[in-house]
């Protein structure tokens, strides 16, 4: 008799492949090798990392050029509409966001506090969900 060993180094073998194959396809792992790019980009743009990363995970398949004028571009948008509401505007969908910045007569935090549950608003959604969750990963690996 040989055990049951066979079978469960056989069954972790493929939980672990599986787990790589998780991992290689994570847009947030993707857009953390991409960091030291990233803060130089927050830096310059006076930007929080996490709201970099969080674009930067938004939009992996842009090359650096198109990246570094995307995040100018947010950084433009972000003081006149906030951060959640310029993220909608560089997605694509500006003209909502100025909608919604509008209705609210032109405060950034309540057009988002009203508008956040609107289906036309939802990449400000995943992107304020990117940017908690890379703030969370950088703030636990300061402790």
């Amino acid at each position: 008799m040989r055990g049951s060993w066979p079978a469960l180094l056989g069954l972790g073998a493929l939980f672990l492949a599986g787990l790589q194959l998780l991992r290689s396809g994570s847009t947030v792992l993707a857009a953390e090798r991409d960091a030291p790019a990233a803060r130089a980009l927050a830096e310059q743009h006076g930007l929080a990392p996490a709201s970099v990363l969080a674009l930067r995970a938004r939009s992996l398949d842009r090359d650096d050029a198109a990246f570094a004028a995307l995040v100018a571009r947010f950084a433009q948008l972000a003081r006149e509409f906030g951060e959640p509401l310029a993220a909608v505007a560089v997605f694509g969908a500006e003209a909502k966001a100025r909608a919604a910045l509008a209705a609210a007569g032109g405060d950034p935090a309540a057009a988002w506090q009203r508008g956040r549950f609107l289906p036309e608003l939802c990449d400000g959604v995943e992107f304020v969900q990117l940017q908690q969750r890379f703030a969370a990963r950088d703030s636990g690996r300061r402790q």
